[in-house]
């Protein structure tokens, strides 16, 4: 799994924490955040996960990284239309982008949709689930959407 802008660790940690047989990969071009990330794994003694302080464009220039996941994994670092290039790269053949969207999910979803319409990126989106967080009770969406080829 690949975190794309994994900023604080989430959803990539807490996901690492439950499920130690994952590998990850968080992606941070913050040297700062990047920085705690590293400190967060080594603390919580969690094998098979690395953190790149990169940009994203630059680390595609590397094509070692290239459908190389399963799973890519982004909370709120970019808008879905723009994202969806970039999820394109890193995943391998029927990987799966999972999303969390607010409350503009729609108009993101429809320029999403845009984006796959025109492109040659082969996505596709699989499923919608509306969720709400708890404690403060407020909405959001899980976008997940797959990789055809």
């Amino acid at each position: 799994m690949i975190d794309l802008g994994s900023g604080g660790g989430f959803p990539a940690i807490p996901l690492k924490i439950m499920r130690r047989d994952l590998s990850i990969t968080l992606v941070d071009s913050s040297k700062k955040k990047a920085s705690f990330l590293k400190h967060v794994i080594r603390i919580l003694a969690l094998k098979k996960a690395s953190v790149l302080s990169v940009r994203i464009e630059e680390l595609m220039k590397d094509g070692s990284y290239r459908s190389s996941y399963d799973y890519a994994v982004s909370r709120a670092t970019f808008k879905l239309s723009r994202l969806l290039p970039f999820a394109s790269y890193f995943l391998s053949t029927h990987g799966f982008l999972i999303c969390m969207k607010g409350r503009n999910w729609k108009k993101e979803l429809e320029e999403a949709q845009n984006v796959i319409d025109t492109s040659h990126l082969q996505l596709q989106v699989s499923e919608i689930r509306e969720i709400t967080l708890p404690l403060i009770k407020e909405k959001r969406v899980i976008v997940i959407i797959q990789k055809n080829q």
